[in-house]
């Protein structure tokens, strides 16, 4: 992989995340949290950094956000099946 394409692949994740972190903000907002509230758990969802904090108790607490929390999780390991395949591939 040349170096091109990899500093391509690193800004198209970086722009991913961004969109997905503000993606599920928006939608933990719509179910009442507040902005800041609900910004820390859609980070700490996709990063899966942060989560087990007493404070993710508000996301588990409630059908609706028990859901996106579950959606959100899956681009995660999507992301580390992308990163893998592209190191797969220059093998």
């Amino acid at each position: 992989m040349s170096l091109v394409s990899s500093i391509t692949l690193i800004i198209t994740v970086i722009i991913v995340y961004y969109l997905l972190i503000n993606l599920f903000s928006i939608l933990f907002r719509i179910t009442g949290l507040p902005k800041e509230k609900a910004g820390f758990q859609a980070v700490s969802l996709l990063t899966n950094a942060g989560y087990t904090t007493g404070e993710s108790e508000i996301v588990v607490s409630e059908k609706t956000r028990r859901r996106i929390g579950v959606i959100a999780f899956d681009p995660y390991e999507n992301v580390h099946t992308v990163f893998g395949d592209a190191q797969d591939s220059e093998a």
